[in-house]
């Protein structure tokens, strides 16, 4: 018996097998990578569907200078519709709101003024509706759409309703509809890098495939920010479902709006020097 006792304590003491982690740390690895291979196949069928519109290029065929001389002498109307293309560029001209150095103060000036309204609203009603307003992906938003609206005063449609609206349905549904993916695929593969990679390229496929939906590349960073804070415990990591509607779709339309609203109440006085 003590030969057995000895027997059964030398075979216990007997130290693990080198190949016992290399197999754990291999099972793991194929566990982490199955999510991956799966998201790269949705995204290769995904791609494969849409090549075909891409295989066939439209030709186009553009009339030479002297063509287009021949043809506007030729017919009185197409040189009435040069000389009415002619006023309109003059129209447009005065429509401008100064040279490039003024627009880029003008710009600079209309983004730090909307970040620091759309923060002072967010704290304002942060109590009231329970998630805040403001996130930090729309700073990148604010300068986006101060250009946008500085380009829309040299047409002279800054305040144009039917743009604004266009413009918040188009960027709206692509961070919205983006986000909820984001806060999908974090619940279904986990807060982590390899969730937010995910995120991310489902952002991307969002805006490209959804109907209503335009490629705007802030989305990206709002996707991020939300697995960022699901790995931190932060507390837009808890929002859920709800950080799709406010911060993302809700600030973005209001930082729209407000970046429209400056520049058009700036844009007035400016072309009135310009045109003194």
């Amino acid at each position: 018996s003590d030969l057995g006792g000895c027997h059964t304590l030398r075979s216990s003491s007997r130290p693990p097998s080198p190949q016992a982690p290399l197999a754990a740390m291999a099972a793991t690895l194929r566990r982490s990578l199955r999510p991956l291979v799966v998201a790269f196949i949705v995204v290769a069928v995904g791609l494969l569907s849409s090549s075909c519109a891409f295989l066939v290029p439209t030709p186009r065929t553009l009339p030479s200078q002297v063509q287009l001389v021949q043809r506007r002498s030729a017919s009185p109307l197409l040189g009435r519709a040069a000389g009415a293309a002619d006023g309109g560029a003059a129209k447009k001209q005065g429509l401008e709101i100064g040279g490039q150095k003024t627009e880029v103060l003008v710009s600079a000036f209309v983004a730090g003024t909307t970040v620091f309204l759309v923060c002072a609203l967010s704290e304002a009603l942060k109590g009231r509706i329970g998630a805040p307003i403001w996130a930090p992906p729309l700073g990148s938003v604010s300068l986006i759409f101060t250009t946008d609206a500085v380009a829309a005063a040299r047409e002279g449609k800054v305040l144009s309703a039917g743009q604004i609206l266009d413009k918040a349905v188009k960027t709206g549904s692509a961070v919205a509809g983006a986000c909820c993916l984001a806060v999908l695929i974090t619940q279904l593969f986990g807060a982590s890098p390899l969730g937010r990679a995910l995120a991310v390229g489902g952002s991307y496929l969002w805006m490209v495939f959804c109907p209503i939906a335009s490629v705007f590349p802030p989305t990206a960073a709002f996707c991020a920010l939300y697995v960022d804070q699901a790995i931190a415990g932060g507390p837009i990591g808890k929002l859920m479902y709800t950080y799709a509607i406010t911060p993302c779709f809700t600030g973005t339309a209001l930082t729209l709006i407000i970046c429209r609203l400056l520049v058009g109440i700036i844009a007035r006085p400016l072309r009135k020097l310009r045109n003194a």
